[in-house]
């Protein structure tokens, strides 16, 4: 459905519930009420501009089409030695399509673990588990300083499809330090491109967003 379909959709539901009818909250709630729903519900919410959000790591969470996500889970470093014997880090390998151990086990941690050893970049990566995206599907991590109206800032696409695949999307590089709010913005098919910065995580046009309950810590870079 194009950007030009759901704001036809939406101007619909908007006259329908100006006269009157009926329709769910998610019809006529701005974006953030809809975030706030689908965070304290656990669950999936179709917005006026006919976006789906969902929540991550909920078994309500699944959209009409089938699609569902579980994390974020940190990338924790592992140290590796280096010539002059200090420790270093790097990321601990996943493979395309396996479940971390911590999302499969209790629920995933919103809680990145910074690498803060001798050698370290001061970076945070996050994994999420994506299930029945279409296999030409892309998502992007957006992020804003959480508890704000600001907007949005968006990173890089990554492929998403599959039965069940481990992405690893990048957070932008613009927000933080603190406590940081983010969204998983997924595509049946890959857009050309996505703007740097948008208003709201519907103007990027996404078929299904992921939400996670807490926001993530961003060290200082």
């Amino acid at each position: 459905m194009t950007w030009q379909d759901r704001s036809m959709v939406a101007l619909l539901a908007a006259l329908i519930a100006a006269c009157g009818g009926s329709g769910s909250t998610g019809l006529i709630s701005p974006e953030n009420a809809v975030l706030g729903e689908v965070r304290r519900d656990g669950t999936c919410v179709t917005s006026g501009a006919m976006v789906t959000y969902c929540a991550t790591g909920s078994p309500d969470a699944v959209s009409p089409a089938g699609a569902s996500a579980s994390g974020p889970v940190p990338v924790v470093p592992v140290p590796t030695p280096t010539s002059g014997g200090a420790p270093t880090s790097s990321p601990r390998p996943t493979s395309a399509g396996a479940s971390p151990t911590a999302a499969a086990s209790g629920g995933p941690t919103p809680q990145p673990t910074p690498c803060r050893g001798s050698g370290c970049a001061e970076s945070v990566e996050l994994q999420f588990v994506v299930h029945g995206l279409p296999a030409g599907a892309a998502c992007a991590l957006a992020a804003r300083i959480a508890r704000s109206d600001s907007a949005w800032s968006t990173g890089e696409l990554v492929a998403a499809g599959g039965t069940t695949r481990t992405i690893t999307p990048a957070l932008p590089a613009d927000v933080g330090p603190g406590a940081v709010e983010v969204a998983l913005l997924c595509f049946d098919a890959r857009p050309q491109a996505l703007p740097r910065s948008i208003a709201m995580l519907a103007d990027a046009d996404p078929d299904v967003v992921f939400v996670p309950a807490e926001p993530v810590t961003v060290p200082a870079r």
